[in-house]
């Protein structure tokens, strides 16, 4: 097994199957994090009220 000695070769080392094309993988630094709230117009008036204004 080869050592990881740079950041691009991290993910993509001789351990893993060949690519499937020339592409280069792209980080877009955006970060999705899924929250659930219970009770959130109880609990939480301000955030339940700008969910629902992001719905429109």
């Amino acid at each position: 097994m080869a050592l990881a000695t740079s950041a691009s070769s991290r993910f993509f080392s001789e351990d893993h199957r060949p690519a499937l094309s020339d592409a280069t993988p792209l980080c877009t630094d955006n970060t999705l994090i899924e929250t659930w709230f219970t009770d959130v117009d109880t609990r939480h008036p301000a955030l339940a009220k700008s969910a629902r204004a992001l719905e429109h």
